[in-house]
């Protein structure tokens, strides 16, 4: 019979408290809805062959507050030291993103 040698170390694996923070659980839908709304407008304005102002504008209004919005609480969450910074990062740049996008369809 063989005896365990007391001598390892046992490897014991903890599930992280919280993955993400409430601020970067708030910053990602919040660029999730944004980036919704815009691709939302972009097909009304195909479908309505370019005019369907109104609604499109609202729309990405409407985007572009949530994102500038996302990616406020994206620095915010950047202070609380719970969740992974990779998440807050990564919820900056999907908020980022999507308002070059805006900005690349409002200049168009």
């Amino acid at each position: 019979m063989k005896r365990k040698d007391k001598s390892k170390k046992l490897i014991r694996y903890r599930f992280a408290d919280e993955l993400l923070s409430q601020d970067t659980k708030i910053s990602f839908v919040a660029g999730v809805i944004a980036a919704a709304f815009l691709l939302v407008s972009v097909i009304i304005g195909i479908a309505k062959k370019g005019n369907a102002g109104d609604y499109v504008g609202m729309l990405l209004g409407i985007s572009m507050v949530l994102s500038v919005t996302g990616i406020i609480f994206g620095f915010i969450a950047f202070r609380d030291v719970s969740g992974s910074n990779n998440g807050k990062r990564y919820a900056i740049e999907m908020n980022t993103a999507v308002l070059i996008l805006l900005v690349i369809l409002m200049i168009l």
